[in-house]
């Protein structure tokens, strides 16, 4: 497991999870979906993640405590917040702290790139550009799908590789609020239609590893789909 022991006390990892994702200010394509899980989520909540009002009761208490012990890691409290960790994890307290130290572990090594980003400040990223794109509609399991479009439609003259990362970051981190997508999953398609040296030039080696890498430990219940269309 890894060892949360050099982070500052102070971090506060996945951004308080919509404190500032207010994605209305940014007139999305998609707004976030805040009310209670669908019947048939919390049907399949129950049979595929063990979610029983007595589960949950004894997993929130085991979570905090293994929480409490580690004086390095901040989090809000709130069942709401650590339903976010626990759901993807069955109610497996142990394996749901794991995702938490490896998720401050990773923005505590990726602070220039992450930071504590907000939307609102970061609105051109998403107004002038149709890289990074959550549909409106689900799939045919009611997953949130977003497409990454890393081929033609990405200028990296326009937006950075690393701003590429932070919007993607964002959107990611904000969808955490959702009960559904917590129990359905996302899908993430990524389209290299159009793919040219450009493209290929800007992404390093460093890039690709730190998007891989945050998709593998932020998305445990995340679909990914390469798509190299032929438009």
């Amino acid at each position: 497991m890894l060892k949360a022991s050099s982070m500052s006390k102070q971090m506060k990892s996945m951004d308080d999870c919509g404190r500032s994702m207010s994605f209305k200010a940014l007139k999305a394509a998609f707004s976030l979906d805040t009310s209670p899980m669908s019947q048939e989520a919390a049907a399949i909540a129950e049979r595929e993640l063990r979610e029983t009002p007595e589960q949950v009761q004894k997993s929130l208490a085991e979570l905090r405590q293994l929480l409490k012990e580690n004086d390095t890691l901040t989090y809000k409290d709130t069942d709401e917040y650590l339903m976010i960790f626990l759901r993807p994890n069955k109610f497996y307290a142990q394996s749901a702290y794991d995702l938490m130290v490896r998720l401050a572990t990773f923005k505590a090594k990726n602070q220039k790139i992450v930071g504590n980003p907000l939307p609102t400040e970061e609105k051109k990223l998403f107004t002038d550009n149709s890289v990074v794109n959550v549909l409106v509609d689900r799939d045919h399991k009611n997953r949130r799908i977003l497409i990454l479009s890393m081929g033609s439609a990405w200028d990296p003259k326009r937006m950075t590789s690393e701003e590429l990362f932070k919007v993607l970051y964002m959107i990611q981190v904000a969808s955490l609020v959702e009960e559904e997508t917590q129990v359905r999953g996302v899908v993430i398609i990524i389209d290299f239609h159009g793919l040219s040296t450009k493209q290929v030039m800007a992404m390093s080696p460093s890039f690709a590893m730190t998007l891989l890498l945050y998709i593998q430990v932020s998305s445990s219940n995340a679909k990914i789909s390469n798509q190299n269309s032929q438009r």
